[in-house]
Parts: C-alpha cells; structure tokens; sequence
C-alpha cells in the first residue's frame, strides 16, 4: 500500500458536487442519488441540461420546503 497516489476513486467525496464548465449541481452520493436545491427557483437551461446528462440512479429536485421535508 501506497501514499494514496496512484489509488483512484469514482467520486472522490461523497456527498460531492458536480461542476462542469461554469454550471454547478449540488450533491451527487456514492448510491449515485443527484440532488439539485432550487428553492423556489427554476434550472436555468443550461443547469437543466447538465442534470439530464448525469447518469443516475435517482435524481431529486428540491425546489422548496415541503419537497425537502417530504423527500422520498
């Protein structure tokens, strides 16, 4: 067993956050669960695309409170 420098990990934190050329999602879990906060807000277009191109298990938008108290 090394230092850790050659070892490599899927994600390397979990929670993680996703940034891809500027646009940001919050949360994906190592049980690859996507999680995008929005409250009372809507995606704008290109945040949109990126969480549709993530490959997922399930993806949660939480756009307002009673979404994140009563997540599933």
């Amino acid at each position: 067993m090394g230092t850790g420098a050659n070892r490599k990990r899927k994600v390397p934190f979990t929670p993680c956050y996703i940034y891809e050329d500027g646009i940001e999602i919050d949360f994906l879990t190592k049980d690859k669960i996507l999680f995008e906060v929005k409250y009372n807000e809507k995606m704008n277009e290109k945040q949109k695309t990126l969480f549709d191109k993530i490959k997922a298990k399930e993806k949660k938008l939480i756009s307002n409170i009673n979404d994140y108290f009563f997540y599933e």
